[in-house]
């Protein structure tokens, strides 16, 4: 137990990398299958009258898993959004490049969708099959490197992972290509430091932070019996160079960790968080989210982390979860 009310659990685990982690599988089928090892235990919490909200993965269909609701981004329409964003810095002209870190649902919806706003609104703007970086940095900037050579009129690149910064600005670097607009995920601070160092030039906001918030309002409607809309879409406007001060601090006070929040109620209803991969600054910044949702709402927050990109190392918190008999669950389900 924390001296702010917040207690955490980890599962020890194989370190892994900071910036750049792979789940334990890497294909779109795969990612399902992870679905489905959860559902049996979604509907045991749902039996015991414990909501379960699923932030960030909004592709979840709703009586397949039982979820109570799901919240996140509306990744069609930040597609749509980085498109125009891409076809006016290049004046409506040009070749741009497309990756990905595999071919799951959410990153297929958005690749197409970008490439479909493209066609329709730049039709002198050559979009590239989308590709796949991976999960392995040194190989993702080697694709895109490769990429580059074979289109040296590249004038643009859209990637819909957040290592995809990185991954751009460095073969960019490596190619001598100064002026490729590279608008990629993710407000962390490596991305943030490249952004505003001009290597990148946007950046989606995925909200991070709010659709965990958010997730926390929803399990509390849930709890005291008010209606829910199953599917709760949120913003994700591109950050330029002259936004970033706001992202620094939100990545400040996911940093500083839980002494930087504010006090928790530590009598009243609990709402746990499942989470593999705590280190990724990808899901401290989630983590910030929820356990200032918790804060702010009254709510007693209980952090269920692993240490490890394992997906499956999750099944036994969210068991623990269920014996604690926690009043209500944000479950990292992907």
């Amino acid at each position: 137990m924390s001296p702010h009310g917040f207690k955490i659990f980890r599962v020890k685990a194989k370190v892994h990398s900071a910036y750049f982690y792979a789940p334990a599988f890497a294909s779109g089928n795969a990612f399902q299958e992870s679905r489905l090892s959860f559902f049996p235990l979604i509907k045991k919490l749902k039996d015991n009258g414990i909501p379960v909200i699923t932030p960030h993965f909004t592709s979840h269909d709703q009586a397949a898993s039982g979820l109570t609701a799901v919240v996140g981004a509306d990744g069609a329409l930040y597609a749509r959004i980085a498109a125009n964003a891409m076809g006016d810095r290049l004046g409506g002209k040009g070749t741009v490049a497309v990756t990905v870190a595999n071919f799951n649902h959410t990153e297929k919806l958005v690749a197409k969708s970008f490439e479909e706003e493209m066609k329709t609104k730049y039709p002198n703007i050559k979009v590239l099959d989308a590709q796949e970086e991976g999960f392995d940095q040194a190989s993702a900037i080697s694709k895109a490197n490769a990429i580059l050579k074979a289109n040296p009129d590249l004038s643009g690149a859209f990637s819909t992972t957040g290592a995809g910064p990185t991954t751009w600005s460095t073969a960019a670097a490596d190619n001598k290509k100064k002026n490729l607009v590279i608008i990629s995920m993710d407000y962390t601070r490596p991305n943030l430091d490249l952004l505003k160092a001009g290597k990148v030039y946007g950046l989606v906001a995925q909200p991070l932070y709010d659709e965990f918030y958010q997730a926390v309002a929803l399990v509390g409607q849930a709890m005291d019996g008010k209606p829910l809309q199953y599917k709760n879409l949120l913003p994700a406007p591109i950050i330029f160079q002259k936004d970033v001060e706001k992202y620094y601090a939100l990545n400040d006070r996911a940093e500083a960790g839980i002494a930087a929040n504010p006090t928790a109620t530590r009598k009243g209803r609990r709402i746990a968080m499942v989470q593999f991969s705590k280190n990724h600054p990808v899901h401290r910044l989630m983590q910030l989210g929820f356990r200032e949702g918790c804060a702010t709402l009254s709510y007693n927050a209980e952090l269920l982390l692993t240490d490890s990109n394992n997906v499956y190392d999750m099944i036994p918190l969210v068991e623990q979860a269920l014996a604690e008999k926690v009043d209500g669950l944000v479950l990292y389900l992907l």
